[in-house]
């Protein structure tokens, strides 16, 4: 079975990744028990995505986003997505620590260099910066 929501939740969806960008940007109080999940990653991503306007680009770009092992796949263009999942068609394929990629979400200094790119199109590498709202790297 399919399921779709209603018209008034999909009417919550800008208050929802609202939420998930300010949510995102917080500071821990105290040092999490536990990593950042590869799906609390890839929302948090999605939400800095949607964010992003003008610095989408016009063409379609998919990257595969390996963090320690784990993989999101993200959809730059008109409606950009992160997915926590594998990806078989990937333009590109880049390499990131937890570590990095949560100072990243946290509006904390990092080291862009180690958004390796394992494979594939140096542009969509970029693309992906300006996306995140960060210099072409």
């Amino acid at each position: 079975m399919l399921y779709a929501l209603t018209e008034l939740g999909a009417a919550a969806r800008g208050a929802v990744e609202e939420l998930a960008f300010w949510g995102a940007m917080l500071q821990p109080i105290a040092p999490p028990k536990h990593p950042r999940s590869i799906r609390a990653i890839a929302m948090a991503l999605q939400a800095v995505l949607t964010r992003a306007g003008d610095a989408l680009p016009d063409a379609r770009h998919v990257i595969e986003l390996e963090i320690d092992g784990e993989h999101i796949q993200i959809l730059l263009g008109a409606s950009p997505t992160a997915t926590a999942r594998p990806c078989t068609d990937a333009d590109a394929r880049v390499r990131v620590p937890r570590q990095t990629m949560s100072d990243f979400l946290l509006g904390r200094s990092f080291d862009k260099k180690r958004f390796v790119l394992t494979s594939g199109d140096k542009a969509t590498r970029t693309a992906l910066f300006r996306a995140l709202g960060s210099d072409s790297g």
